[in-house]
């Protein structure tokens, strides 16, 4: 991306630890000419003469680099968590499986935390209240996988095979895209 992609303002900085190595963190400590300094995307008349300052983008710079060098493991650690837990889950249910990623009855961990698939049945279609119901439901099955999304509106929600899978499709564009379960 270059510097003038980010033209919405004469006063801008945007900080790119993905191009940050030892000499463009030290640049940024001891030159007050950040607009040259290959980590941060500014004007390159850019300067930042206070120490303070220079100090607080250097330590932004090397926690956002922290951050991305930590992103693999603690995605590793957080899939191994949430299979752990859906094991846990099926002993305790009585089934003796070994949680399938793909499966309609594995759940993320916000589906394990909060196990309502339900809708309010209080709460009709012309009440004025549905559509945020529905919103609260599908914003939580946003994390679930493909399987159980269809199981839970199809099972759950009553939505039949009356819908055609345009129209199913139209209500989870995602599913289009083939984005559901491939996190």
């Amino acid at each position: 991306m270059s510097k003038l992609d980010y033209c919405f303002s004469n006063d801008y900085m945007v900080l790119r630890p993905d191009r940050a190595g030892p000499v463009e963190l030290l640049h940024l400590l001891f030159s007050p000419k950040v607009g040259r300094n290959r980590a941060v995307d500014c004007f390159t008349s850019t300067e930042v003469r206070s120490f303070r300052r220079r100090l607080a983008i250097f330590l932004n710079l090397l926690l956002q680099i922290l951050l991305l060098a930590l992103a693999g493991p603690l995605a590793a650690l957080g899939a191994a968590v949430e299979l752990l837990l859906n094991l846990v889950d099926n002993v305790l249910h009585g089934r003796m499986e070994y949680p399938d990623r793909s499966s309609p009855t594995y759940r993320s961990v916000t589906g394990l935390i909060d196990r309502r698939v339900d809708l309010d049945r209080s709460i009709k279609p012309a009440d004025s209240r549905f559509d945020a119901a529905l919103c609260v439901m599908a914003s939580k099955l946003a994390y679930e996988n493909e399987a159980f999304i269809r199981n839970v509106v199809t099972s759950h929600w009553q939505v039949t095979r009356a819908y055609s899978r345009r129209q199913f499709l139209s209500l989870h564009p995602c599913l289009a895209f083939g984005r559901i379960g491939k996190t």
